[in-house]
């Protein structure tokens, strides 16, 4: 019996080398992603159309709210991220590049690096909020010129306060919201990320994307978001403070405000605050609301 075992096993053995030498040698003509799917025999093959390529569409895999980790609807999920994708693409956050070539940027140069992505996602109203992000982490690589200040809790007290207190007429408080704010700020440094698998270019695996733009995740996202926003309110007139960061007014415009990453809170004339939203919008994705002193409101969307 042990002999029969023994010749069974051998036989099989040997099945399973010329079957695996079959399939490196089909490997080994693959050029395209067309004799890919040929090799593999389970996938017909098929037209990638560039506008709608998502692996997401191809993997049958529940999805989970990032915050209360309830099962998301997969169709709200496809959509989050095609739009998501969109608002990368416009912004031109990455170029596509051959993985090799990055892999060999990284080996020889200590500050380059490549990191990882996710997606995270979660409920937001009657649909799914999806955000691309990094994977990078500090680990032992201590760096102060990687951090991003805060302005103090009293500096929006503060805004709150001449607001109320203002006995010039229409005398206004604005709130606004920059959408997606670090995609607007430009990379300093080498990073290369895995792209979204709705990106065409990622569907070989050839490719991988160079950051043109701050992503979240990154180590210095929110010091870049910073110096962008710092640049557009220079340019507007605006003075930072010395002491705190994110805390600006304008003497010529009447106006304080406060920046708390993509947040603005900001108060003076309520004709200067329409015409900073509106300076603003020119730039940035903005939605927000100014209350008047008379007791109104003004909403405005992106």
């Amino acid at each position: 019996m042990e002999e029969e075992h023994d010749t069974k096993k051998r036989h099989n053995d040997m099945r399973m080398k010329v079957v695996e030498e079959d399939s490196l040698h089909e490997l080994c003509q693959v050029t395209s992603l067309h004799d890919l799917y040929q090799v593999g025999g389970e996938m017909e093959t098929q037209e990638v159309e560039e506008k709608h390529v998502a692996w997401a569409d191809l993997e049958e895999e529940a999805h989970y709210d990032e915050i209360t980790g309830m099962v998301l609807d997969p169709g709200k999920v496809r959509e989050g991220r095609h739009l998501e994708y969109e608002k990368l693409k416009a912004r031109d956050v990455y170029s596509p590049v051959l993985r090799s070539e990055a892999m060999t940027m990284v080996k020889h140069n200590l500050e380059t690096k490549f990191v990882k992505t996710r997606w995270v996602e979660s409920v937001k109203g009657e649909a799914v909020r999806c955000r691309f992000v990094a994977q990078e982490f500090a680990g032992n690589d201590a760096r102060d010129d990687l951090f991003a200040g805060t302005p103090p809790l009293f500096a929006a007290r503060m805004v709150v306060s001449i607001a109320a207190t203002s006995r010039t007429a229409m005398h206004s408080l604005m709130a606004l919201d920059v959408g997606c704010a670090f995609l607007y700020a430009k990379a300093e440094r080498d990073i290369y990320i895995e792209m979204p698998s709705s990106d065409p270019m990622s569907v070989s695996g050839f490719h991988v994307g160079k950051l043109n733009r701050a992503l979240y995740g990154t180590r210095d996202a929110p010091t870049l978001w910073q110096k962008e926003l710092g640049k557009t309110l220079a340019a507007l007139g605006f003075t930072p403070s010395k002491l705190h960061p994110g805390v600006f007014w304008s003497t010529q415009r009447g106006i304080v405000l406060v920046s708390h990453v993509d947040d603005i809170l900001a108060t003076g004339p309520e004709e200067e605050l329409r015409r900073l939203r509106s300076d603003l919008k020119v730039v940035y994705e903005i939605k927000g609301q100014t209350i008047s002193e008379a007791g109104g409101s003004d909403q405005v969307s992106r």
